[in-house]
């Protein structure tokens, strides 16, 4: 198993924190400043060159495509909380996402906690985006991280006691209304307990 750390790319970065601020997407040329471009780091062409570099454009691309991912989880949960969500709780949704199509070894925790300040307000999104990368753990690909019980939506729902995160949020409600109380069976190892949610809210 490998112990390697969840990445996220300066574009992933750059949208979390434009997006976080309120800004509009920027177009490819708004990035390079000087002798810095805010998706790629520091260049060594002039700016005119480094905007026709192949990492110049796929930085772009992830940017917007992170931007994108961001909005439609705004959107998805405005909708099932029947209004408008934080732009913050719009972050933190696209990295419970992540989350949810990763395997995780050792504890989250310490990410959690940051998590927490940030939907407070107390810290900004690079401390989010520190605390993300320090998760270990892998990207595990897109079939990951569905809902057990609708095979539907994202599993945000992980069970304490035995660490599966197998259902979503929804799906547990009607678990726990189902049995009356809070700790309700897995249904992957069947082991009662009561679940957290990747959605920090």
């Amino acid at each position: 198993m490998s112990s390697s750390r969840l990445d996220i790319t300066r574009g992933e970065t750059a949208a979390i924190c434009d997006y976080t601020e309120g800004l509009d997407t920027r177009d490819t040329c708004m990035f390079v400043r000087g002798s810095v471009c805010g998706v790629c780091g520091p260049i060594a062409d002039s700016a005119e060159l480094h905007l026709a570099t192949k990492l110049h454009v796929t930085s772009v691309s992830v940017y917007c495509s992170t931007m994108k991912a961001i909005i439609l989880h705004d959107r998805i949960a405005s909708l099932a909380e029947e209004g408008p969500v934080s732009k913050r709780e719009a972050v933190v949704a696209y990295l419970a996402g992540r989350l949810a199509a990763s395997v995780i070894y050792g504890s989250d925790e310490p990410y959690y906690k940051v998590a927490m300040h940030y939907m407070l307000g107390r810290v900004g999104s690079p401390d989010l985006v520190r605390a993300f990368m320090m998760i270990r753990g892998t990207e595990d690909g897109r079939d990951k991280g569905t809902c057990v019980a609708c095979l539907e939506r994202r599993s945000t729902a992980m069970f304490e006691g035995c660490s599966h995160l197998c259902m979503c949020q929804t799906c547990v409600r009607r678990l726990q209304e189902q049995h009356g109380e809070l700790e309700v069976p897995c249904p992957v190892c069947r082991a009662s307990s009561a679940t957290k949610s990747l959605f920090v809210v």
